[in-house]
Formats: C-alpha cells, sequence, structure tokens
C-alpha cells in the first residue's frame, strides 16, 4: 500500500485518505461477540420485526416525517437500500411505541455471505449501543439459515459506528481492513 501510494503521490495525487472501514465475519466468529444476544438493550415497548413486515403506512410515514423535519440521514434512509432488494431473512426493523425508527437492512453477496448495508436508530434511541439487539437478531436468523459469512462496510463520516467496528467486532472478526481513495484534478479538454 506504501509503495501505490508513494505513486500517486509522485505523479501528482492528493494523499490518501481512509473512506470506509470493513469488517469480516464466520457465522461462529460473529455469534462469539460478547454483544451478541444483548436484546436488555432494547428499550421497553420496542418490537423487532421483519422489514418484509413493513407497512406501507409505515414506509409512508417514514418519508413524510423525514421530509417535514429530516432526522435519518441521507445515506441510510431505508428507501435507499430497500427499493431494489434486500435479504429477506435477516432484514429487520424496530417499532418503538407504534413507530418504526431503526432497521437493519442486509443484501445477500452471494450464496455464502451477507453484507449488513444500512443500519440506523432514530438519534434519541440509539445511545446505549441499543441498536446491538437488531443486530443480534439478524445474525441469529442468519444462522438459522447456514449462511456462513457476514460482512459489515461503514464509511469514515459514521466515526461511532467505526469505532464499534474497532473496538466489538474487530477482535472477533477473521478481517478488518479499510478503503482508502486519492484524486488528482485533471487538466482541462
Amino acid at each position: 500500500i506504501a509503495t501505490v501510494e508513494r505513486i500517486f503521490e509522485k505523479c501528482g495525487w492528493e494523499t490518501p485518505e481512509s473512506r470506509t472501514l470493513s469488517v469480516r465475519f464466520t457465522m461462529a466468529e460473529a455469534l462469539s461477540t460478547p454483544w451478541y444476544g444483548r436484546m436488555g438493550l432494547l428499550p421497553r415497548d420496542a418490537e423487532i420485526f421483519s422489514w418484509t413486515d413493513l407497512t406501507e403506512a409505515e414506509r409512508t410515514h417514514l418519508h413524510e416525517s423525514n421530509a417535514r423535519a429530516p432526522w435519518i440521514p441521507n445515506s441510510l434512509q431505508p428507501w435507499r437500500h430497500d427499493g431494489r432488494g434486500f435479504e429477506p431473512i435477516s432484514s429487520v426493523g424496530l417499532r418503538y411505541r407504534g413507530e418504526v425508527v431503526g432497521w437493519v437492512i442486509n443484501h445477500r453477496i452471494d450464496a455464502r455471505t451477507v453484507r449488513f448495508t444500512c443500519s440506523f436508530m432514530r438519534k434519541d434511541l440509539s445511545r446505549r449501543a441499543r441498536i446491538v439487539p437488531l443486530y443480534s437478531e439478524a445474525l441469529r436468523r442468519l444462522s438459522e439459515i447456514g449462511c456462513e459469512f457476514c460482512t459489515l462496510v461503514t464509511p469514515t463520516v459514521y466515526p461511532g459506528m467505526q469505532e464499534f467496528i474497532r473496538r466489538h467486532c474487530s477482535p472477533y472478526a477473521s478481517f478488518t481492513g479499510e478503503t482508502r481513495g486519492t484524486r488528482k484534478a485533471l487538466a482541462p479538454s
């Protein structure tokens, strides 16, 4: 990596920067993390549901409430990740007092691997790792269908998620790595 980055530097490219952090687990590794199964983190009056059971009324309410007063970051809006399909068994949502307030939307990479693509919890509920039960439920469901690997990638714009990966996932995962990127302005044609 250092050698390639020096080549970019000599050719006038910007200094490479980290863009994403990735982790890959075997299912056994994922199920052995200390946070797996910590369902007690759910707030009272909360219910985990299959994302396939999201109603049209709930989807409309998510869109409308976010349009009125944005509360979901653009890159984590569920309709950006489930519109072209999603892994139906392990993608889950969280209803709290009747409202959808969180989700983990996954996609199948191949016959043996599922990617955790988008996860979000409404800000007032996101403290104290309250999204962990959604990850746990998704992993439980994947283990029951014989999924062998799962992967999670998070952009650097989510430092809290990157910290979660470094502290609570990397020590148990087969692979942790990052993608790096660089730019170079091209001369006008």
